[in-house]
């Protein structure tokens, strides 16, 4: 699970990604915290429901994409998709 400091470094580099005002970057900031917090809480008690874990993360897209515009919008779901594509190359070369 990622740190706070880690989180706001996540923000940070996708506010600059997509052109983040300061007022959308708290709001995302703070989906976020709360998001990794409700993983947190899910993850403890050993492997979560897959179903729940999807629906979690489809409802945390939706909370910031609901936050941008639709140009922003567009940028988030690429920045998603490259980030989801290092994630990948990156653990599998671990």
């Amino acid at each position: 699970m990622p740190t706070t400091k880690e989180i706001k470094e996540m923000v940070s580099d996708m506010a600059k990604e997509i052109s983040l005002n300061e007022e959308q970057e708290d709001e995302i900031l703070d989906i976020y915290q709360a998001h990794f917090d409700e993983v947190e809480e899910k993850t403890k008690s050993g492997r979560p429901d897959r179903n729940e874990m999807e629906s979690l993360k489809t409802n945390f897209e939706k909370e910031v994409n609901a936050v941008l515009t639709e140009e922003q919008q567009e940028l988030y779901s690429a920045y998603l998709k490259e980030n989801s594509s290092k994630q990948r190359s990156k653990s599998s070369r671990e």
